[in-house]
This record gives C-alpha cells, sequence and structure tokens, in this order.
C-alpha cells in the first residue's frame, strides 16, 4: 500500500523552516485554519487567504487581497 504524500512530508527542511516562519509571523490576524493539500497547503479563514507551494530552498505563495501590493517581490498580479 503506497502512503499519500501531502505538501509538508515532501517539503525540504528550508522550506518548511520558512513555512514555520510565516505561521508565526501570520498569527497576528487572528484565526485561521490550515488545509494541507498534495502539493500545497491553504491558510482559511472562510475562504482561502494564502496558498502555500513548497519549493526546494523558498515557498512560492499566492495572496489573496483587496488591492494589489505593490513590491518588486511580486511577480504576478491577477
Amino acid at each position: 500500500m503506497v502512503e499519500k504524500q501531502d505538501a509538508l512530508v515532501a517539503a525540504s527542511p528550508m522550506a518548511l523552516h520558512l513555512y514555520n516562519e510565516l505561521l508565526a509571523a501570520i498569527t497576528a490576524i487572528g484565526p485561521f485554519q490550515k488545509e494541507v493539500k498534495k502539493i500545497s497547503i491553504h491558510l482559511v479563514r472562510g475562504s482561502a487567504f494564502v496558498g502555500v507551494h513548497p519549493r526546494k530552498e523558498h515557498l512560492l505563495l499566492t495572496i489573496k487581497a483587496e488591492k494589489p501590493i505593490r513590491s518588486a517581490r511580486i511577480s504576478k498580479t491577477e
């Protein structure tokens, strides 16, 4: 029998460290739930407000925001 792998099990130590740092940083916004998927983690308050996609040495984040976030670190907005 093959065990189901999820995004946290498959994540590198660096990605796990960054994910834990992210969780610590956003606790100030209030309670939220974590929905661990096969290749990502959704942070949810009513609906998903952050999608976390672990990579080898970084995290790819999808952030749901009311208005555009201006930053050189953001590569794409919709």
